[in-house]
């Protein structure tokens, strides 16, 4: 009677999980108590690896994968796609926050790269986009200044390798807030291919 007894317990709660599982593209920026906002549809796995951009003298290399259940304290989870960056100047490297990839933060917001909005179709100024392609928005720590970078990543493709296009838009504040300054990065705010790797 005992295990009958668990057996009907443990249903329970996994029906009660599975209840609170939503799309993360229904995701509104207002986070539900007891919700897990997962990729159902697998956006991010798409655009997991790693990407190169190089001119000749910098280059910035970007990995990205996809972080599942990502706690936002005791409120809600959410899937992310995460990531870390390598920038480099005539083969020298500047700044490398690469090590961090492998640390498994209960909350992936802690790694360099991070996001999870997800643009369906041609909004934000994507007139080639198709009407159901998607790009995810993140954001961009840099290690050095702490300022913030908000990313739009696209997948494209170039000739016949896999790359992504990303436009990169620094923030206009530094930390700590309301200090206004002009930031000037290695890499200004633009439109990058990167290469897959």
């Amino acid at each position: 009677m005992k295990n009958v007894l668990q057996i009907i317990v443990l249903m329970a709660l996994s029906f009660n999980c599975v209840a609170q599982i939503e799309s993360i593209e229904t995701f509104n920026g207002q986070g539900v108590a007891g919700k897990y906002y997962k990729d159902l549809n697998n956006v991010f796995s798409t655009f997991e690896g790693t990407y190169l951009y190089t001119d000749g003298i910098k280059s910035l290399k970007i990995v990205l994968m996809k972080k599942t259940h990502s706690s936002m304290g005791d409120v809600y989870h959410e899937d992310l796609l995460v990531g870390e960056y390598e920038y480099k100047e005539n083969n020298v490297v500047i700044v490398s926050t690469l090590n961090k990839l492998n640390e498994n933060y209960s909350n992936g917001g802690k790694h360099s790269i991070s996001g999870k909005g997800i643009l369906i179709g041609n909004i934000r100024n994507c007139g080639d986009c198709l009407p159901t392609e998607k790009r995810v928005v993140c954001y961009l720590l840099e290690n050095i200044s702490d300022n913030i970078a908000m990313l739009i990543i696209r997948k494209i493709n170039v000739g016949s390798n896999s790359a992504i296009k990303l436009i990169l838009a620094w923030e206009t504040f530094a930390r700590p807030k309301n200090t206004i300054q002009n930031y000037i990065s290695p890499f200004p705010s633009g439109e990058y291919i990167l290469i897959k790797q």
